[in-house]
């Protein structure tokens, strides 16, 4: 049975109140990037030598580079809990 009220919460899941911009830091450098591709990008090249940390705006991200390949990722969900990847 379907009622009109019946909500798809599948729909915001990926909600979003806009584009993010990525912080890539290095060393003792950090500069700010406009979009995920462009700051991976620039984390794999930078990380053959060194490891890059790579976060998202609004913490809610975040990628740890070396050897020009993804070591971690971490994915905060809206219920705050942490997915992580290594």
């Amino acid at each position: 049975m379907v009622f009109d009220d019946d909500v798809d919460d599948d729909d915001d899941i990926e909600a979003d109140d806009g584009p993010h911009k990525y912080v890539v830091t290095w060393t003792d450098e950090e500069r700010l990037i406009e979009t995920r591709e462009e700051a991976v990008a620039m984390a794999r090249e930078l990380s053959q030598e060194r490891r890059v940390q790579v976060d998202r705006d609004d913490g809610v991200e975040s990628m740890q580079f070396f050897g020009g390949s993804l070591e971690t990722f971490i994915f905060e969900t809206r219920d705050r809990r942490k997915r992580r990847r290594e």
